[in-house]
């Protein structure tokens, strides 16, 4: 019984050559599929609310006009939403791209965990920021 008789043996899904075996690029290219999904409504939905706080700024809804200080806050947001859609397509890209090719092994697996990894660690520090935004607008406001 040679090593790789004896992974399909034990029911291992382990590929003696170090290349990812197809079940395991067919779940790269699914998690790079939702991901992408996930990134693409982040962007879109962020665009979108960025305008609709926008408009009454503008002064193109009757009736509703509104200052830019009055959506900072909210505007923020909706930036914060759209970078954080672009991490997440350039993450999504990473794991579609180690699943489309037939001699991915490691080093594609590094670059998508790697990625995934850094759109974490920028959500973090985003989401630090606009809490920074927040607290200094609380505290200008009271003061």
């Amino acid at each position: 019984m040679t090593g790789h008789e004896s992974a399909s043996a034990t029911g291992s899904d382990v590929n003696p050559n170090g290349m990812l075996t197809g079940e395991q690029r067919a779940a790269f290219r699914s998690a790079g599929f939702w991901m992408a999904l996930v990134g693409w409504a982040e962007v879109t939905l962020g665009a979108l609310a960025g305008v609709a706080f926008l408009l009454p700024v503008l002064g193109m809804i009757p009736g509703q006009e509104a200052t830019f200080a009055e959506i900072r806050f909210p505007l923020f947001q909706a930036i914060g939403s759209i970078l954080i859609g672009a991490l997440t397509l350039a993450a999504a890209h990473s794991f579609r791209r180690a699943g489309r090719n037939p001699t991915a092994g490691l080093p594609a697996v590094s670059e998508a965990v790697g990625r995934l990894a850094e759109l974490y660690e920028r959500q973090v520090w985003l989401a630090g920021l606009l809490l920074v935004f927040a607290v200094v607008g609380l505290v200008v406001r009271w003061w």
